[in-house]
């Protein structure tokens, strides 16, 4: 199905470190505000016809007319039809201030003094019809109640909206306004503050959230009305921050001298479709910006099985092999404990190979092996783990045995696991594409070949980066062609 482009060409904000965008992004940029992250200057009056209106909405409502509001007018005059106006405004909690508010009214003069407006101003959808009249928006008026992730949901849908030719213009995003003794006596109960005053949901020392209110409101629009109205267009992805400001890591770049290369793809075939796959050497371009500096296509690995006939070991080496490690597979006599033995100047491919066997393997130190490594699968043997294992608790184990080597990595600087054995060849692939490691066939090492007519362009920008497929010529990397 075509799915039509979605430009963004308006922003409103308000929140407890400023209202509007440039005040917000000031204030995030500044230090973090003292006390709570109440919206203290937030004044909904010029928002509203007259001081009743003001009293009608709740608070969670009053902050997204605001943005609402700031959106609009950074956008301009818009061309779509009411009809093809939409709003799709998220919130966790809605008008929870409303709801206490009306039942303490009711605890303490009687049900007949509870207003009646309680429910148009308590319920979660009243943020998106509130816009949506004062706007004159005819289209869908819609609202996302998902907790923390509802404001994102709300533009994910708004953006299919237009996409799939629904909408034209549709004012997204998310409000809340919590603060009320009830909502926080339920958080504090269930020991969701952090007791620091710090969120950091992706940080392993996290503790819990930081309760706010405000409200975030974006207007997006169909790229070529946006083009012909003549709006200033501010974005038509939205990313992770766009890559985290990936530009920002180029800020002292020197381009003397700069060079322009191409990274090698290869046409394969995954049942009846054909996909565009990147060379095993294309990885090693994105591990500069990560800072690896080892991943398993690195440690050439000998697969010992000492358990029995190579038939019953053909799963052993495979599982490595989809791991991403060039394997030979080779069997012996029954040794009781699993043990890897590598030289110490392969002390931290050892750690690699370390990490994915359960239980913990045992190290030893062979200088004549030079640059390959050793698995010997014992009679402990286990398994292979889907996830690494702790990467400190591998080299504590390895250090003992082998002692700390002078090249030792930093911490992590070794590579994640993707679960896809890249660089392989095998005649067949299983339905998830990836490859099927024959025992029969010649050798498991990394395949070959000049991809040289293949390739993909890099271009890194300050708030992009993007990868885009040049040219292909339907040959995998060792140079044969795809049925």
């Amino acid at each position: 199905m075509f799915r039509r482009r979605v430009a963004v060409t308006g922003m409103g904000v308000v929140a407890s470190c400023g209202i509007g965008t440039d005040a917000f992004w000031d204030g995030l940029c500044g230090d973090a505000p003292e006390g709570d992250r109440r919206v203290h200057d937030f004044d909904p009056s010029p928002h509203f016809e007259n001081p009743k209106a003001v009293r009608r909405s709740d608070r969670c409502t009053q902050f997204a007319i605001a943005a609402a509001d700031m959106a609009l007018e950074q956008a301009g005059t818009l061309t779509a039809d009411s009809f093809r106006r939409g709003v799709f405004i998220g919130t966790g909690i809605g008008g929870i201030a409303t709801l206490e508010e009306q039942i303490l009214i009711r605890h303490e003069k009687g049900s007949r003094r509870v207003s009646p407006f309680m429910v148009p101003m308590m319920m979660p959808n009243a943020a998106p019809a509130a816009v949506s009249m004062r706007h004159g928006f005819q289209g869908p008026a819609e609202n996302t109640c998902t907790a923390c992730a509802a404001g994102t949901h709300a533009l994910a849908n708004a953006a299919r909206l237009i996409a799939h030719g629904r909408c034209d213009v549709v004012l997204a995003g998310g409000s809340e306004a919590p603060f009320v003794e009830t909502a926080i006596a339920g958080f504090t109960n269930m020991t969701a503050f952090s007791s620091v005053g710090i969120s950091r949901p992706f940080d392993a020392e996290r503790d819990g959230f930081v309760m706010g209110e405000g409200a975030g409101i974006m207007l997006l629009e169909e790229w070529d009305m946006a083009v012909e109205r003549g709006a200033t267009i501010l974005a038509d992805r939205l990313t992770l921050r766009d890559l985290l400001d990936l530009g920002a890591a180029f800020a002292d770049f020197d381009p003397t001298g700069l060079e322009r290369h191409s990274l090698p793809v290869y046409d394969d075939v995954v049942g009846t479709s054909s996909v565009l796959r990147l060379h095993p050497d294309a990885r090693k371009v994105f591990d500069v910006f990560r800072g690896i500096t080892l991943r398993p296509d690195d440690v050439p690995l000998d697969v010992i099985d000492r358990r029995g006939p190579i038939d019953e070991s053909v799963p052993a080496f495979q599982q490595m092999a989809y791991k991403g490690f060039p394997v030979r597979p080779l069997i012996g006599e029954a040794v009781p404990a699993t043990t890897i033995r590598a030289s110490r100047d392969r002390f931290d491919a050892a750690v690699l190979v370390g990490q994915l066997v359960t239980p913990m393997p045992r190290f030893e130190f062979d200088d004549t092996l030079g640059d390959r490594v050793e698995l010997i699968l014992g009679e402990d043997f286990g398994s292979f783990l889907l996830a690494p294992r702790d990467l400190d608790q591998v080299r504590a184990v390895a250090q003992a045995a082998l002692g700390a080597p002078d090249n030792l990595a930093d911490e992590g600087a070794l590579a994640p696991f993707d679960g896809v054995g890249y660089g392989y060849e095998s005649a067949r692939s299983d339905q998830r594409g990836l490859p099927v490691f024959d025992p029969a066939s010649a050798s498991a090492a990394t395949t070959g070949g000049d991809p040289s007519t293949s390739a993909v362009s890099f271009r890194a920008t300050r708030r992009t980066l993007r990868i885009k497929a040049t040219t292909f010529d339907g040959r995998r990397p060792d140079g044969s062609r795809c049925p």
